[in-house]
C-alpha cells in the first residue's frame, strides 16, 4: 500500500479525519491529503516537539499558518486544538459606520460561534512511529476522540510492521 493510500483510505477515508499527512522523522513529506498544506518548517517543529514539548506548550503549534494550543502528549502522541483568541469586551465602537457593528456585537457573535462549536472546535492529533509522524486534522463536524483513535490505530499498525 502506498503512503498516499494510507492517508486517503485509512485516515481521511474513515470520515473521522478531515485531512491528514505523513512525514518522515527528518521532516520530509511522504504523503498528504490534497487540502492539507503543512510546510517543512512547521513539520520539523512538530517533530521536534516529540522530544521536548516546552516550545509548543509556551508558544503554541503552528500548522497551515494557524495556531493550535498544545493540550497534552501521552506516549508518542501530541494533541492540540485550534487557538481561539481571547474575547475583547470593550464598547469602543458604537457608531454605525459599516464596519460590522460595535465591538460588543462582534464579541457576542464570536462568543456564540465558540459556544455552538463553530470556532475553536478543530484540532490535530499527531503520532510518532519509529520512522514517521502521522498528523490528522479534525474539523468542527468531527469528534477529537474519534480522530485520535483513527490516527493512533494506524500508527500502532505501522509500528507493528516496522515503521
Amino acid at each position: 500500500m502506498s503512503w498516499k493510500a494510507y492517508v486517503d483510505d485509512n485516515l481521511v477515508g474513515t470520515g473521522k479525519v478531515a485531512k491528514a499527512a505523513i512525514f518522515g522523522l527528518d521532516g520530509s513529506l511522504w504523503a498528504t491529503s490534497s487540502d492539507f498544506k503543512i510546510n517543512e518548517v512547521e513539520a520539523k517543529k512538530l517533530i521536534a516537539a516529540f522530544n521536548d514539548v516546552s516550545d509548543i506548550a509556551a508558544k503554541g503549534l503552528y500548522l497551515e499558518e494557524t495556531k493550535f494550543v498544545f493540550l497534552r502528549n501521552p506516549d508518542n502522541s501530541i494533541y492540540a486544538r485550534h487557538h481561539v483568541p481571547p474575547f475583547i469586551d470593550k464598547d469602543d465602537d458604537d457608531d454605525d459606520d459599516g464596519d460590522g457593528g460595535s465591538s460588543k456585537d462582534r464579541y457576542r457573535r464570536v462568543k456564540r460561534m465558540v459556544e455552538w462549536g463553530h470556532l475553536g472546535a478543530t484540532g490535530i492529533t499527531a503520532v510518532k512511529t519509529g520512522q514517521a509522524v502521522l498528523v490528522g486534522f479534525y474539523n468542527e463536524n468531527q469528534q477529537a476522540g474519534a480522530c485520535n483513535t483513527v490516527v493512533e490505530g494506524l500508527a500502532t499498525y505501522l509500528i507493528g510492521v516496522g515503521y
